[in-house]
């Protein structure tokens, strides 16, 4: 009689050592035996870094249902997709599918992943809504983690609005259940009461248990998904970069960043991190020790500064990307700035290819910044058009609109990413707009000093001087010759060797070929990679938030390489690095920044 007793105090003890050594397996076990508190469980799983779902089922089974339609806005179109995530998507599914002239209620349950040709049919008034693909994605396999159903139906408002009519009835019955309702009395919707009933006493769960079904917020879904794990943050950015891709390098980098590249990237910084701190700590704790195992705190030191200075390096390659990942997501800023009259105008319609800006023979007919969008070499490209510039002296001829259209064309020219400095080529008061060049290169003086490691912006911006009428040139005359020549001698012997002077006719078209050329490589210098092997992989940095996290990150590990800390202090910097990391990717608290970061989102994502 003891024998089965002995099997299980035996099978317990082996339980006991497995769960230590496998906390997920201690999970399924216990929580089958209910032997073992589910927090204490929790607290082992959480000091082998690993994470547990928290939440019971009937916690689960709480949170609402949502709903939306995936495929953009409500407009005509062949196919929409209307996706429904939560614990109730398998009822809304049921319900939808259950067919009036059926003479027994019962649930419907597709296969996992699998599309199905199936009508829907309205669960108030029982008549056809659409015959459509049905597919059902059970929980954890899903991109909420949750149970999902999609339906595929025509993208008609009428078919839309019908569906998500149906689904507002069934919350509505759920409602009156919750409320101890008496049965309704319609034939209908005492067939879909009967259908919950049923799905109430198959899940073993009370009205009380149930959540919504309501409509989905902006970007619920992929909240979903990145609480559930199925994404962190970096990777939700990714996606909400793809959604909003324009351009070819817009996708391929949105992309990269959905599969993970960052995630991996920051990973491994923070691992190699986490073993630093190990050690440090260590130190702390057993350093002082007259034991003959105690610690040598100057042996692991030496051990540890060379692991935190390459990491150091490596973020400061990363650091001094010139913010191509920024540039590619945001845009290439392109002004074109020069004297009054100069066919600024003229050149943007040319390289927009419609007339965007007013041309005119009169001076200073462009007041305000205009800005059209372009695409070269795959990547987004904001072109400007600005007022024209006069010198200092003549500023005090001119009202005081042209004033401030000047001021504006000066802070853009400043900041722009390519410059181009429109002069005529007909006209013969050059000095006068090199002293006017001049001047703009020195502004940008103080301007190009910002730190490397705030994005290498220390650069300014590219130069490319264009001569523009050409075509009024009198057959290349050796006055007109000699007029270029003094212009490319200034730009070399000012120190601008680098830019580049082009000749062209907006009125001929001449050399606005090769003008475009030269903009399309100069654009994919740009956000090129880098020789150094922290930017062969593509930029690591893509918004504003990432740059900002790691030059927190970068300075904890500067002052723990400064020598001068006791150990203590010199730990709590790279604890310090390690929560700048994980605030990139969410590892940690960032429930400030959710909101901020989702509501990009459209409302069926």
């Amino acid at each position: 009689k003891r024998l089965p007793m002995n099997l299980i105090y035996t099978m317990l003890i082996i339980h006991g050592i497995r769960g230590f050594l496998f906390p997920r397996y201690s999970c399924k076990f216990y929580s089958r035996f209910g032997s073992i508190e589910r927090s204490r469980v929790n607290r082992n799983i959480a000091s082998y870094g690993q994470s547990w779902p928290t939440k019971s089922s009937t916690v689960l089974m709480q949170s609402d249902t949502i709903y939306a339609l995936s495929s953009g806005s409500i407009t005509v179109t062949g196919v929409a997709v209307v996706r429904i995530s939560g614990p109730l998507a398998d009822l809304c599914l049921s319900s939808l599918l259950l067919s009036p002239i059926e003479s027994q209620v019962k649930e419907y349950f597709p296969e996992p992943r699998k599309a199905l040709l199936k009508n829907l049919y309205c669960p108030n008034l029982g008549d056809k809504i659409d015959r459509g693909l049905v597919l059902w994605f059970p929980a954890p396999r899903s991109f909420t983690g949750e149970d999902v159903i999609e339906l595929h139906i025509h993208g008609s408002r009428a078919v839309i609005i019908s569906v998500f009519a149906a689904l507002e009835h069934i919350d509505r019955l759920l409602q009156l259940i919750k409320a101890d309702e008496s049965p309704p009395s319609t034939g209908r919707d005492s067939a879909v009461w009967d259908l919950i009933q049923q799905y109430m006493m198959r899940k073993r769960i009370t009205a009380s248990q149930f959540g919504n079904i309501r409509p989905a917020e902006r970007g619920e879904f992929t909240r979903r998904a990145f609480e559930s794990g199925k994404m962190d943050l970096t990777e939700v950015e990714g996606l909400a970069d793809l959604l909003a891709a324009d351009t070819a390098e817009q996708r391929k980098q949105a992309l990269r960043q959905m599969d993970g590249y960052l995630r991996q990237s920051f990973d491994k910084w923070r691992l190699q991190l986490l073993q630093c701190l190990a050690h440090s700590e260590a130190v702390i704790d057993f350093g002082d020790d007259d034991r003959e195992d105690s610690v040598d705190a100057s042996a692991v030191m030496a051990a540890i500064v060379p692991q935190v200075r390459q990491l150091r390096e490596e973020l400061r390659g990363h650091l001094r990307d010139c913010r191509r990942g920024e540039i590619v997501r945001e845009g290439v800023r392109i002004v074109l700035g020069g004297p009054p009259n100069a066919g600024k105008s003229s050149l943007l319609n040319a390289l927009a290819r419609r007339p965007a800006a007013i041309v005119s023979p009169v001076a200073g007919t462009t007041r305000d910044v205009l800005e059209v969008r372009l695409d070269l070499a795959g990547v987004p490209c904001l072109l400007s058009d600005t007022a024209g510039l006069r010198g200092e002296h003549c500023e005090q001829e001119v009202d005081a609109v042209e004033v401030e259209g000047m001021r504006r064309a000066r802070a853009a020219f400043e900041q722009a990413h390519l410059r181009l400095f429109v002069v005529d080529a007909s006209s013969s008061e050059q000095q006068g707009v090199l002293g006017l060049l001049q001047s703009l290169l020195d502004s940008d003086k103080t301007a190009a000093t910002a730190s490397e490691d705030e994005g290498g912006a220390g650069s300014e911006g590219r130069l490319l001087v264009v001569a523009n009428k050409v075509d009024l040139l009198q057959n290349s005359s050796s006055a007109d010759q000699q007029q270029m020549q003094e212009l490319s001698d200034w730009l070399r012997i000012s120190g601008r060797g680098s830019a580049t002077l082009l000749q062209v006719s907006c009125a001929t078209g001449a050399g606005l070929a090769e003008l475009e050329e030269t903009l399309a490589c100069a654009v994919a210098d740009l956000i090129g990679g880098s020789d150094s092997a922290a930017m062969s992989e593509g930029p690591l940095i893509t918004r504003e938030r990432h740059r900002r996290h790691l030059l927190l990150c970068a300075a904890s590990l500067d002052r723990f390489l400064d020598m001068r800390l006791p150990m203590d202090a010199a730990a709590e910097e790279i604890r310090l690095a390690m929560l700048e990391l994980g605030k990139v990717t969410g590892r940690v608290d960032v429930e400030e920044l959710l909101d901020v970061i989702f509501r990009d989102f459209c409302i069926g994502k």
